[in-house]
């Protein structure tokens, strides 16, 4: 019997040391409520039945006279109420119509800390772009979701590639980087600057626009060191409620 006990107990030891969560991770640039409000938004995402959702394109407080979505509101906010999720804003510009734009992430999990990084930029004519990185609290594990949205000026995209791949070294343990790169696959921001770093999207599936997708420029990227394995992967080609599709993956992760 003391024998057994013993080993009941170095199973449940191993059990603990190397358990594993599933996670479904979602990343939507929104076209800030042009094409749906955030209550149809809402609806989708909770249809879909993510744990963590990067946005890109989202405002705040903003006054957009040709926006679905109602004006004056925190659309992250409003998409966290409708999916009972915890929600973080990063702005990247003030608008001129009153209000802010920028990127965001819900969870379900409970939010430890974040942090907003400014991207480097030297063509100050695109607008100006930034890195949000948010720790979550998953079963005693701190999980790292880093989201952004790159600029279209092709060399400043590059510079920003290497920043967030700079910045992504510096974060220890499992980790995501979520986000729309507006860069096709075979570029260098992708391609060098975050070395083995995987995409967890289907390889060949556009994303860009919704309607007959024509180019891959959403992403999420995870590092097989992590020990993240992706069990299942999903474009919508069908959901018109922005311009781009909405991507999400299921991944497992083991906690050592």
């Amino acid at each position: 019997m003391k024998r057994i006990s013993l080993f009941l107990i170095a199973l449940l030891a191993v059990n603990l040391l190397f358990a594993q969560d599933t996670l479904r991770i979602m990343t939507y640039n929104i076209e800030v409520g042009y094409e749906a409000d955030m209550d149809t938004i809402g609806k989708f995402i909770n249809a879909i039945h993510p744990d963590i959702v990067a946005l890109q394109e989202v405002d705040e407080w903003a006054y957009r006279s040709n926006n679905k979505s109602k004006k004056g509101v925190n659309q992250v906010v409003e998409l966290a109420t409708y999916t009972d999720m915890l929600p973080v804003f990063s702005k990247t510009r003030d608008l001129e119509e009153g209000g802010y734009y920028g990127i965001g992430v819900l969870s379900k999990y409970p939010i430890l800390n974040c942090k907003r990084l400014v991207l480097p930029q030297t063509d100050m004519i695109y607008e100006p772009r930034v890195m949000l990185i948010v720790e979550l609290d998953i079963s005693g594990t701190t999980f790292t979701v880093v989201n952004t949205h790159l600029t279209l000026h092709d060399k400043d995209r590059i510079t920003q590639g290497k920043f967030i791949a700079k910045q992504l070294r510096k974060i220890k343990g499992p980790k995501v980087l979520c986000g729309d790169f507006n860069c096709l696959p075979a570029e260098a921001t992708i391609a060098k600057h975050l070395g083995k770093y995987k995409d967890a999207l289907p390889e060949k599936q556009n994303t860009y626009p919704n309607r007959n997708p024509r180019a891959k420029i959403d992403y999420i990227f995870y590092d097989p060191k992590d020990n993240i394995q992706v069990i299942n992967q999903d474009v919508n080609t069908s959901c018109d409620l922005s311009d781009h599709c909405p991507c999400y993956v299921d991944i497992i992760y083991t906690k050592k």
